[in-house]
């Protein structure tokens, strides 16, 4: 099949494809049945939920396409980013430190305007924003290294992920762009043998880091991106109908079995890539398929900035007033809706910003200064590159453990009565430069009234972590049972644990009413 080369339209098109499977997935996979989705790790879990629950539930095909398959939309993003880049650097290249402001001046008033509607949306639903729990991790946001940070990179709002990542290929794009021109598709190839060894070395390095998904960061996602980087050096290229069927074999495999999973995402590129143009190629004489998303292209930006936290409201009209498959998408609509006519005040707000930085201009050409800030700032962020490597590495391997905990750290006993919010039960005090922290805990627990939830346990470090962990349902009883939980946190680069207090206490924001006996809490510090 002969590719042809992307026009505006085109890659609108792919661009407004890519937002609607994005947003439906990041709300149809809140909902059940959610058979789960293969897009930071691999489970075969996932994969044979979606097929059992087609078989079971066919009427809710929407929901499961979109749930498991959706995510994929992620991978026309990157692939466009790459092409688009590549096809403005032919037209007038840029030296690296131009090109990177360029996109800072594009990217940073996109996430000021996500995260000041978030606030607003707060604000509004909840008359209040918790700056307490969320100050640190849109800290991270603000700065763009939440995915370098385990456990933080879809905190908050779990599309945001998506803001680091690009970044860090902005980074990478005019070494990327320039190898590519240079020597083509051995450099595609080249690129593609350092992406997976990296991948499948950091399997075994990073093995016990479960939440510094390789998959948020950039070695994850080179293959896309570079080509969508080769493709744009080529007017019309012709590409075997054999890598097409390849493609899907891959595909297939990698949702089955995990050596094939990071092969995957290109794969589904490529596929797509494919698919787009025979399409294409079909004469339509109504070209309404056509408007419809290269509309939605064109104000992708700004739906994936608001999308994400307007999914709380409707995902609980789904399930409670619309728990049916035809009401799961009706519901998906309302939501869709609300975030388009949303994403058009978001635009007005990403212009006034815009405007603002706009004025941050650097010459065209380079200076001695400039020039040596271009040089050190691209030292430093290889010093910080191998720094990370080599703190995450360590961390992962270090074998020096001991128990933090003393007796009276922990209380024994306890009653959670509806009208207390707050209840610690454990309060225990870092006095060294711990890079994990292993905690794990048990107690008996009975719920005075069984048809409320369960508050989730808080674990909070001040200016460092503040997470949940939900006791299972199972445990939700009158009669006295012993449930346990277990937490990891991994220290970032950026943080120091000592002379820290590790808080754990019941969130009651449930109104729940339980009693606990035998509480016991552990923490191994690493």
């Amino acid at each position: 099949m002969i590719i042809k080369r992307y026009s505006k339209q085109d890659t609108s098109i792919l661009k407004g494809f890519a937002i609607i499977c994005i947003c439906l997935h990041n709300f149809f996979h809140y909902l059940s049945p959610s058979p789960g989705e293969n897009e930071f790790y691999f489970s075969l879990n996932h994969i044979n939920n979606f097929f059992s629950q087609i078989s079971e539930t066919p009427a809710e095909f929407v929901n499961l396409i979109f749930s498991y398959l959706g995510h994929y939309g992620v991978q026309i993003f990157i692939f466009i980013s790459g092409y688009g880049l590549a096809v403005s650097m032919g037209k007038q290249e840029k030296n690296w430190l131009n090109f990177v402001v360029d996109r800072l001046v594009k990217l940073y008033p996109l996430l000021l305007t996500a995260l000041i509607f978030y606030i607003l949306y707060y604000i509004v639903m909840y008359d209040s924003f918790p700056w307490n729990v969320y100050f640190e991790e849109m800290k991270y946001k603000l700065f763009f290294i939440h995915t370098l940070i385990p456990k933080q990179g879809t905190s908050v709002n779990g599309p945001w992920w998506f803001f680091a990542l690009i970044l860090q290929l902005y980074i990478l794009f005019p070494a990327l762009f320039k190898f590519i021109k240079k020597y083509k598709i051995k450099a595609f190839f080249i690129l593609l043998l350092f992406s997976y060894a990296w991948i499948f070395i950091s399997q075994y390095l990073f093995k016990d880091i479960d939440k510094l998904y390789l998959l948020q960061n950039f070695p994850g996602h080179i293959p896309e991106f570079c080509l969508g980087i080769l493709l744009a050096f080529n007017k019309d290229k012709k590409i075997s109908n054999i890598v097409f069927f390849v493609a899907i074999v891959i595909f297939c495999l990698g949702n089955f079995y995990k050596i094939f999973f990071p092969f995957t995402f290109l794969a589904v590129t490529i596929m797509f890539v494919f698919a787009y143009q025979f399409f294409k190629n079909i004469p339509i004489r109504k070209n309404i398929t056509k408007k419809f998303l290269t509309h939605f292209g064109e104000i992708s930006m700004t739906l994936f900035a608001v999308h994400g936290f307007l999914r709380a409201p409707f995902i609980t009209l789904a399930e409670q007033s619309l728990n049916s498959p035809w009401g799961h998408i009706y519901a998906a609509l309302l939501f869709f809706v609300t975030v388009y006519f949303l994403s058009f005040a978001a635009a007005r707000m990403y212009d006034l910003l815009l405007i603002v930085f706009n004025k941050i201009r650097l010459p065209e050409k380079h200076n001695k200064l400039t020039q040596i800030i271009s040089r050190t700032l691209q030292i430093l962020l290889f010093a910080m590159f191998v720094y990370l490597i080599y703190y995450y590495v360590s961390q992962s391997k270090s074998t020096n453990t001991e128990q933090i905990v003393d007796k009276e750290d922990v209380v024994d006993n306890m009653i959670v009565e509806k009208d207390c919010v707050y209840n610690t039960f454990a309060n225990i005090k870092i006095n060294k430069k711990y890079k994990t922290l292993k905690i794990e805990g048990s107690m008996d627990l009975k719920n005075m009234n069984p048809k409320d939830k369960l508050p989730p346990i808080v674990i909070e470090i001040k200016d460092v972590l503040w997470d949940k962990v939900y006791i299972p349902e199972e445990n939700n009883t009158s009669d006295f049972n012993n449930c346990t939980f277990k937490y990891e946190y991994y220290c970032p680069f950026i943080k120091n644990l000592k002379n820290k207090d590790v808080k754990l206490y019941f969130w009651n924001t449930r109104k729940s009413n339980i009693e606990l006996k035998n509480i016991d809490v552990s923490i191994i510090g690493n």
